[in-house]
């Protein structure tokens, strides 16, 4: 399911461990995803349909 951000929208964090994703969004939500096969290999973040500007971005493993 897609979730709609606005202007002010924050990714807060980027937690990556094994096959799991958790992004936090305005440190308020959680989104979840499963990233099988993608340990090592390059992925992103992208806007669908719009522009959007994504700057200091930091992965972190716990």
């Amino acid at each position: 399911m897609p979730i709609l951000l606005q202007m002010s929208s924050t990714l807060n964090d980027i937690v990556a461990d094994g096959s799991v994703c958790v992004v936090y969004v305005d440190g308020k939500v959680a989104l979840s995803n499963r990233i099988y096969g993608l340990q090592d290999k390059q992925w992103g973040i992208i806007a669908d349909g719009t522009n959007a500007t994504f700057s200091d971005m930091e992965l972190l493993s716990p």
